[in-house]
């Protein structure tokens, strides 16, 4: 019987452009009722500036829209531009969500609680919150729903 070679076929490891998954991302911004008179948008602007930023840093993520909510408030859900991200969501053209921190999605903890924890997930949305240095699909995302949550309590 002849003896086999022991040697692993390499071809093929270490490209990783050919198996990484690409996100088709939303980047998703707000500016409160109260903060929205006084700056001519600039407060929106530098968000937007500084997502675009991140995302041309993280390759796995593609650009598909960016919505704004400029002068809407936190305390609730019901904006128009939320409600269209998620149809989009909903639609399977998007499956990332890109924000600078968390008080951006809102200031209602128990529903922002309720999207980190069962609406993206049950969607299969990757959320990331840049300041609060959170990516849901980051193998340390579970060890860090502590620290989420109580940084959630306190954007309310």
């Amino acid at each position: 019987m002849a003896r086999k070679s022991r040697q692993t076929d390499l071809t093929g490891i270490g490209n990783s452009n050919s198996e990484k998954k690409l996100y088709q991302t939303a980047i998703y911004v707000r500016l409160s009722v109260i903060d929205s008179g006084g700056d001519t948008g600039k407060a929106i602007e530098n968000q937007i500036a500084y997502l675009e930023h991140y995302r041309k840093l993280t390759p796995d993520l593609q650009l598909v829209g960016i919505y704004n909510d400029n002068g809407y408030s936190g305390s609730n859900f019901l904006r128009p531009e939320w409600k269209r991200l998620m149809e989009h969501v909903k639609k399977g053209l998007v499956n990332c969500i890109l924000v600078k921190d968390l008080s951006r999605l809102g200031r209602d903890y128990i529903e922002v609680g309720n999207y980190l924890e069962h609406i993206f997930p049950l969607l299969k949305v990757r959320f990331i919150s840049v300041n609060d240095n959170y990516d849901s699909s980051s193998p340390s995302a579970s060890n860090e729903e502590f620290t989420i949550a109580f940084k959630n309590m306190i954007h309310t």
